[in-house]
């Protein structure tokens, strides 16, 4: 995956890369667009076409922007997980963007959430441990 950084948020991505089982981070709009991220040096990619990535992206920003119109009824959306064999995908909204990790099946989901969401700052995560 090609990184496209954003200097306001090359240190969300940098610190998220840095614990060990994160695959990538990304930071992905509205729309779909990756607007910022890449894959952690630490992880062998599990999927390469950049077209694929693309798509799953704009699926999960499909999934969800639909999810969002419920957010009077049921409240925020403070993460989505899909666990595959071998990765879970996490997306975890932050004002008009989502964080979107790829981490090992071992990592435990709620926790990268709730370390994720405590530490995030306006559009910077200060120093952060998910173990």
């Amino acid at each position: 995956m090609e990184i496209h950084q954003t200097s306001h948020y090359d240190n969300v991505i940098n610190q998220i890369c840095q614990v060990h089982g994160i695959r990538f981070t990304i930071i992905v709009d509205k729309s779909g667009k990756r607007i910022a991220g890449g894959f952690s040096n630490k992880a062998t990619p599990l999927e390469k076409d950049e077209k694929k990535i693309d798509f799953m992206v704009m699926e999960i920003a499909l999934e969800l922007s639909t999810k969002e119109q419920f957010d009077n009824s049921l409240n925020d959306i403070f993460g989505i997980v899909s666990y595959r064999d071998g990765t879970t995908i996490i997306s975890i909204p932050h004002q008009n963007e989502w964080i979107m990790l790829s981490v090992e099946s071992e990592l435990d989901p709620s926790k990268i959430i709730q370390t994720v969401r405590q530490n995030l700052i306006p559009n910077e995560i200060t120093k952060c441990m998910i173990q």
